[in-house]
């Protein structure tokens, strides 16, 4: 991202245009950098994503067989789980 700021800096100073929306192009750049911190984080901390997945209900398998591994914080999970 600095990259790219360091080079739309260099356009500006010599007088030129940008092409496109700026606001536009700083989602871009935002969506890309969220996806690579993703990437790293659920690389480097698998355990911790996967974990949180089951915890939520996320990963777990539909027929309700691992139903009482639910555990959403603040939520009674007698109402989760018949």
């Amino acid at each position: 991202m600095d990259q790219i700021e360091d080079e739309e800096e260099e356009i500006l100073a010599h007088g030129g245009r940008l092409v496109g929306s700026m606001v536009g192009r700083r989602k871009i750049l935002t969506t890309w950098a969220v996806g690579e911190a993703w990437e790293v984080f659920s690389r480097e901390r698998a355990e911790v994503v996967k974990k949180s997945a089951c915890i939520l209900g996320l990963a777990l398998p539909i027929d309700g067989r691992h139903d009482s591994e639910l555990s959403v914080n603040g939520v009674d999970t007698t109402y989760l789980v018949e």
